[in-house]
């Protein structure tokens, strides 16, 4: 079963609830934490810090994905 996420969750608590969250980020260049990404910041900072602005776009986008993942 998974948890989703939110935006306003720090990325150190996604990835302790959701670490396949952390990759489904790394995939779209949002987060990377090899890069030194500072795991206090919020999902929502991360996104927009990647020049995204459709913020609730992604992070449904990812639940969807852990949701999916879950059921296969």
């Amino acid at each position: 079963m998974h948890r989703p996420i939110s935006a306003d969750m720090d990325l150190e608590d996604v990835a302790s609830v959701s670490p396949h969250a952390i990759r489904l980020l790394t995939e779209r260049n949002i987060v990377c934490i090899a890069c030194g990404t500072p795991l206090w910041k919020t999902v929502r900072e991360a996104i927009q810090d990647a020049g995204i602005e459709d913020v609730d776009g992604i992070v449904s986008e990812v639940n969807t994905e852990l949701a999916a993942a879950s059921t296969s």
